[in-house]
């Protein structure tokens, strides 16, 4: 019985009495034993977005085994790697002060905040605090951005479908009810 770097137990069981059958996990019939080189693989294989059939074919072994062996790898690789990147999105958007040794000298330069970080933070969780990004349609000067739109144009089922869409993104019109949509239906 050996164990791998995530403390499972691989190998067969043999119970008293019982016949023992080793496992043909890879191809020819070998059993497969997981390794820190592979599990790395894997880690780096679910991160980079790779299925799991996938991932198995490179290793050379049945998407059965992959789970069987792999299961914490596959279940937490993606999570553990996103909130990794979310910490360190925050700490760039928060930025740091240098620090200074005793004589004054620099030993850790400053992280000014960056923009993209902020963003970032402010999408992800912005929301629970009442923020929310939004995309202004508006000309010069905040005039309409669409003057002599003539939807006439469209047929009935485009009409419908446009008010729909306009409705969605809460875009307004000059003149347009509080909904969101024209007031009435283009005249033919």
């Amino acid at each position: 019985m050996t164990r791998t770097s995530l403390g499972k137990k691989t190998g067969p069981k043999a119970r008293k009495g019982s016949k023992t059958i080793a496992p043909s996990d890879g191809p020819g019939g070998q059993s497969h034993q997981p390794t820190e080189t592979t599990e790395r693989q894997v880690r780096n294989y679910v991160i980079a977005g790779y299925k799991q059939e996938d991932i198995a074919s490179r290793l050379d072994i049945d998407a059965k085994t992959l789970r069987k062996h792999y299961r914490l790898i596959l279940d937490t690789a993606m999570m553990d790697q996103l909130s990794n990147t979310a910490v360190t999105a925050f700490q760039l958007a928060q930025g740091r002060p240098a620090v200074l040794d005793e004589k004054g000298r620099e030993i850790r330069e400053e992280l000014k905040p960056e923009i993209a970080a902020v963003r970032y933070v402010l999408r992800t969780q912005g929301r629970q605090l009442g923020w929310a990004e939004r995309l202004e349609l508006t000309g010069a000067n905040g005039e309409a951005l669409f003057k002599n739109v003539d939807l006439s144009l469209l047929s009935d089922d485009e009409f419908n479908t446009f008010i729909a869409l306009c409705n969605k993104v809460g875009l307004r019109f000059p003149g347009s009810a509080g909904n969101g949509a024209a007031e009435s239906e283009p005249s033919a």
